[in-house]
């Protein structure tokens, strides 16, 4: 299931997000519930709590 790629992949999504200055990464939306099948249609994202102000379009 997609958590528990996410969660094996969390040493190298953590320190990539605070390089980017995410103190928290948080996921949401059906993925998160675990209640997604690995199907089209599939919701979910990412929540971040950013230390500094970020432009999202460069």
């Amino acid at each position: 299931m997609l958590i528990d790629e996410l969660h094996a992949q969390r040493d190298l999504i953590n320190p990539l997000g605070q390089h980017y200055g995410a103190r928290r990464i948080r996921v949401f939306g059906s993925v998160a519930r675990r209640t997604g099948r690995k199907r089209c249609g599939l919701s979910g994202g990412l929540f971040l709590r950013l230390s500094r102000p970020t432009e999202v379009l460069h």
